[in-house]
């Protein structure tokens, strides 16, 4: 028998699940301190205390994800701000990010 695949898959309404996790403030806060913990477990040089622009990035948690999953460990500078990224001169220079303002200004410190 085969399957409808002309039938959307079910997908979840994701802020929904996430409060009904917790407050927008607290999985921010979690998140940033998983990635915290996990950039001094395989990033050597790491800072004790990575800035919030650096643990929001998704090019920083890219590279910390790698290495958890047995890639190579990032050296310090992959650890970079989204600023740093998207600047005048960075890798990503004149790209947009496309990022969710209400969640910024929901937790900006």
């Amino acid at each position: 028998m085969t399957k409808n695949r002309s039938v959307t898959p079910w997908s979840p309404d994701i802020p929904a699940v996430h409060a009904a996790i917790a407050p927008v403030s607290t999985l921010v806060r979690d998140r940033r301190r998983l990635y915290q913990v996990a950039a001094e477990l395989v990033c050597p040089g790491a800072p004790s205390r990575l800035e919030y622009d650096v643990t929001d990035s998704p090019i920083a948690r890219h590279h910390i994800g790698n290495a958890l999953a047995g890639g190579p460990s990032p050296n310090s500078a992959a650890l970079i701000k989204i600023a740093d990224a998207v600047g005048e001169h960075g890798p990503f220079a004149g790209a947009e990010l496309l990022c969710d303002v209400r969640l910024h200004s929901a937790i900006a410190p």
